[in-house]
């Protein structure tokens, strides 16, 4: 058995070698052209807008479970709270905007879902059949320019968390000058950081969706347990988990109403886009049944993650003085020897987080997008 796994090892190993040798050349980055899998050859299709083969079906309920894992929990979903709080609302109407919004979009995640599990073919060509084969472009067009956007947004939130894992090995890493002009939006440390997270970011990009399995399972299990941890570490630092539940109304009357309306509606519309172009990821569904677990799944873990983000925040009100919505800057807030060995790990786990949401919320749809709007 050990024998085996050394053998595998070390033949991914020579795998892995062999494919960094070929892309120090430019001819090693030049992708062969695959022949389709359903259409004719030589048409406007390829074998990624084509109906998903039988060998690439390789996702389970369970890979479902790890990939609303993965793209769920990241930064933005643990601030998700702060936003209904800072209006002048509570926990309470946070916690239930959590619930309700994302009940609404679980509607047409399961719908849109369906048509990937069962048809098993990606949003730009499922699009077709409500916008037809010309004006299909306009909806993938303008589903790629927010791909990008939101792929920098992602990627920046994770230099952030790389710079927590470089100051506490380096502490002087925060003291590097700063040439960037102050117009620019950015210091000389930040630009470091963003390039260095989006370089370890890369190479995972490379990876075919089939065969993300492992990695939204790695990402769920890395982030859980450092969220837990956060959590623990910030309610023993408060000894409790502070003074937010007991948060008296700021605002009252038809205000407050329309105030739980619009922040119902801003957790609903932060998952709107996936909910319609879900089929990107449920065309790898074995089974298509798996596709209906996702109306469960999703709720319950953004309010488990929104649910850590209020106590941690509760908490640093105790410990700061202030509400830390952030968890990045929460953990540039440690620094004993134990709290900087955390901060190491929840800069790192939010790093995985980061990739682990580029790659199921923008990467992999905006890839789809160009395959369908160039298929040759």
């Amino acid at each position: 058995m050990v024998s085996q796994v050394t053998s595998t090892i070390r033949h991914r190993l020579q795998s892995a070698k062999s494919e960094i040798k070929k892309k120090t050349k430019p001819g090693g980055w030049v992708i062969p052209k695959e022949t389709t899998t359903f259409a004719d050859s030589d048409k406007w299709s390829n074998i990624d807008a084509d109906v998903t083969p039988v060998e690439r079906r390789t996702w389970t309920s369970l890979t479902v479970l790890g990939f609303w894992i993965s793209d769920a929990i990241n930064a933005q979903g643990w601030q998700a709270p702060s936003s209904i709080i800072a209006i002048g609302l509570t926990w309470r109407e946070a916690v239930y905007c959590i619930i309700l919004g994302c009940l609404v979009d679980t509607i047409p995640l399961v719908l849109n879902g369906a048509i990937g599990a069962h048809l098993h073919v990606p949003f730009p060509v499922a699009a077709r059949s409500s916008f037809g084969f010309y004006f299909a472009r306009f909806a993938v067009v303008v589903r790629l320019i927010t791909a990008l956007f939101w792929h920098a947004i992602q990627t920046y939130t994770g230099s952030t968390a790389i710079t927590q894992c470089i100051r506490v090995i380096w502490p002087s890493y925060l003291d590097i000058p700063n040439h960037i002009p102050e117009s620019v939006g950015i210091t000389s440390q930040q630009l470091i950081s963003h390039c260095l997270f989006w370089s370890i970011q890369f190479p995972f990009l490379l990876i075919p969706p089939h065969k993300l399995k492992l990695f939204f399972w790695f990402k769920a299990i890395v982030v859980i347990i450092v969220s837990i941890a956060t959590v623990a570490y910030m309610t023993k630092e408060a000894g409790g988990t502070g003074d937010i539940w007991d948060q008296e109304y700021q605002v009252h009357g038809a205000q407050r109403s329309w105030l739980i309306m619009s922040s119902m509606m801003a957790i609903t519309g932060s998952w709107a886009t996936m909910a319609t172009n879900v089929a990107d990821f449920t065309r790898y569904l074995r089974k298509p049944n798996g596709v209906y677990w996702q109306g469960f799944f999703l709720p319950i873990i953004c309010l488990i993650l929104g649910l850590f983000g209020i106590i941690s925040t509760s908490s640093a009100k105790v410990v700061y003085g202030r509400y830390i919505w952030d968890p990045i800057e929460l953990a540039s807030q440690w620094h004993t020897s134990g709290g900087k060995c955390l901060a190491f790990f929840v800069g790192f786990a939010w790093c995985v987080a980061q990739i682990g949401t580029n790659l199921s919320a923008n990467v992999i749809s905006g890839s789809n997008d160009l395959t369908t709007l160039f298929p040759k």
